[in-house]
């Protein structure tokens, strides 16, 4: 260990040497890895440290799947079906009106209480956008070390790492930033990433031609001995590395970690009538909004429930299509795809003959401002469609 690191970095690298058990020695080494300064001076040493994490979590991960099948099917209370246009998770940390919101926005009636930790099991309500659903479940509060195994903590996360989307209520009648540090920690020490871009890497697992490193873009710092070194540590022989631009050791270590679940969110600012909460609303912005949208709400005052119902939709990124039948109106109930989806998508969820048989598809489409017009075109299978379009097949 170097002889310059800091007091904490002692500390940590002391706590990481007393670990004894697995879940320990990945917590205490994170903590021990966040203490140390990213400069010239410690690049090896940090390679090292992240390596050896690596190392650790894929013991881990072998742990887990050995015990999985050990173990006799039990069905838990966290294990949701999703349902509507998707399934959104509400955290926060205790008392910061979860279960209030879970009521405004869905008439659930789950019981409000002035006092810690009332919520220990998931409550599900449908909040309505326009003429969708969307499935909202309140889970108990986040605390301090979640990802331990006494508690429901693992649960709870095993719950997040399920849903579509996630919604962060923060209490702006207090100091904010607290309550995000703790939540994004908790999520972060369990391998859930929240709003985060794609990895600059794509690696894919082959039968046979050892490891072939591909480089598809400039700025990267990694060479191919690192990329070979920690995949075989990995015990991966074959494979094929492609590395895009600004690639760095850190995003091939996330890309073999299986275990990592990106998940997009939201924050919504709760309690933005309360004296003071307009300042910390501004702290929250001013070190939050580069990567979410924060939403203020006032659950007392009933104010902000139109856009955040709008934002749960956009955030859970599917469009809405409509079907019509000849000589018919459209359909009253739309069909649901993700974001990107072609005609061929909505024919493949609909029937094979629409497929087999396909002609063309007719496409009415009007953009949602005031007094824009009604477009109708003629379109094939790999055309993309748009929120709120109405398709008619010809066959």
């Amino acid at each position: 260990m170097p002889t310059n690191l800091s007091p904490e970095a002692i500390e940590a690298h002391q706590r990481y040497m007393e670990a004894t058990t697995l879940e320990d020695q990945i917590k205490t080494l994170r903590e021990y890895i966040a203490t140390i300064p990213k400069e010239k001076g410690t690049e090896k040493l940090l390679y090292s440290l992240k390596k050896s994490l690596s190392k650790l979590e894929y013991k881990l991960e072998k742990q887990i799947e050995k015990a999985k099948k050990a173990k006799s099917v039990i069905v838990s209370p966290f294990s949701i079906k999703k349902d509507g246009a998707g399934q959104v998770v509400i955290i926060g940390i205790t008392k910061s009106g979860k279960s209030a919101l879970l009521n405004a926005l869905t008439n659930v009636n789950t019981e409000v209480g002035d006092y810690p930790f009332k919520t220990q099991l998931p409550v599900i309500g449908m909040v309505q956008y326009e003429d969708v659903r969307i499935q909202l479940i309140e889970l108990p509060a986040i605390m301090e070390d979640l990802n331990k195994k006494e508690g429901n903590g693992r649960q709870i996360l095993s719950a997040i790492r399920n849903a579509d989307a996630v919604l962060i209520i923060i209490d702006i009648s207090v100091e904010p930033l607290s309550q995000m540090e703790l939540i994004l920690k908790e999520l972060e020490m369990a391998n859930i990433r929240l709003n985060k871009p794609k990895l600059p890497v794509n690696i894919t697992k082959t039968g046979s031609g050892g490891i072939i490193v591909a480089y598809q873009g400039p700025n990267s710092t990694c060479d191919r001995k690192t990329i070979m070194d920690l995949l075989q540590d990995r015990k991966i022989r074959n494979a094929v590395v492609k590395v895009y631009e600004n690639c760095i050791v850190d995003d091939i270590i996330d890309a073999l970690n299986s275990k990592i679940a990106n998940k997009i969110a939201i924050i919504a600012a709760n309690k933005g009538d309360i004296e003071g909460s307009k300042e910390n609303f501004q702290v929250l912005m001013d070190n939050y909004a580069y990567q979410f949208r924060i939403v203020p709400i006032s659950i007392s005052k009933k104010v902000g429930f139109t856009e955040l119902r709008k934002e749960l939709f956009e955030l859970l990124r599917v469009i809405r299509v409509y079907t019509k039948e000849p000589g018919k109106e459209r359909s009253l109930k739309p069909i649901i795809l993700p974001n990107g989806s072609v005609v061929e998508d909505i024919a493949k969820r609909l029937h094979e003959k629409f497929l087999i048989n396909f002609k063309y598809a007719k496409i009415t489409r009007q953009k949602r401002r005031e007094n824009s017009k009604v477009t109708k075109i003629q379109v094939g299978l790999n055309y993309e469609l748009e929120d709120r379009d109405t398709v008619q097949f010809f066959m």
